[in-house]
């Protein structure tokens, strides 16, 4: 492409970005001070077409292509991150190259990339993918494998089955976790609830003050009338 060319140092950086979220995906889950860098960083990235001559290659393909081609087919909005997530799955299948460490990735965030979760049918998401080739030929985006591919009925059943799975796993390793939460912290309300915390109770003075009470009127000895 005369265009946009490859370039190979934006594709390098681009995996680099790529491994420094892979690599944080623990911290990312509970949104820490390393999480949220990873991400920031990550997302700054996405914006660097800027310093490099508008091109948009390294930051944007398959995964972004199917995106736009469900909102064109459906003339919904969606939630960016889910439909771009799903891209990268669908993007990773069609190179057959990093697919299972990708939706590992994605569903142990939490994100939820199936079509229902997008409002969408599987029989949409299915026109959708078959219309993926034609559609990015005909606006004529940059050079992707979209570009070449025909997306089969095979195909979409597999994607669909890894979906489902990594859907069911997310959720049970979720239930996990909440069921080890509740029960760390009914243990430590118990602990609490039967080893209460005891005080000291507080020092009784018993000696005798030094000097009369400083409000008071009565005199210590009864003073006689100087008549009597």
């Amino acid at each position: 492409e005369e265009k946009w060319r490859y370039d190979e140092g934006l594709a390098q950086q681009s995996l680099r970005k790529v491994r420094g979220i892979v690599e944080n995906i623990d911290n990312i889950r509970v949104m820490n001070d390393q999480g949220i860098e990873a991400l920031v960083d990550g997302l700054k990235w996405g914006t660097s077409y800027h310093g490099a001559g508008w091109c948009p290659r390294h930051i944007e393909g398959t995964d972004h292509f199917l995106f736009y081609t469900l909102e064109k087919l459906t003339g919904k909005k969606f939630l960016h991150g889910q439909p771009v997530g799903l891209g990268v799955i669908v993007g990773s299948m069609l190179h057959e190259d990093g697919a299972e460490e990708m939706l590992d990735t994605i569903s142990s965030i939490g994100l939820d990339i199936r079509p229902e979760a997008m409002g969408l049918t599987w029989d949409q998401l299915m026109e959708g993918l078959k219309l993926l080739r034609s559609y990015v030929n005909e606006v004529g985006l940059w050079h992707s494998i979209a570009h070449d591919v025909s997306i089969s009925d095979g195909f979409i059943a597999d994607l669909r089955s890894r979906l489902n799975q990594a859907h069911i796993h997310a959720r049970t390793h979720t239930l996990a976790h909440t069921r080890t939460h509740t029960h760390t912290h009914t243990r430590t309300r118990t602990h609490i609830h039967t080893h209460p915390h005891t005080h000291p109770p507080p020092p009784t003075h018993t000696s005798t003050p030094k000097h009369p009470r400083p409000h008071s009127h009565i005199p210590p000895h009864p003073t006689p009338h100087p008549h009597t």
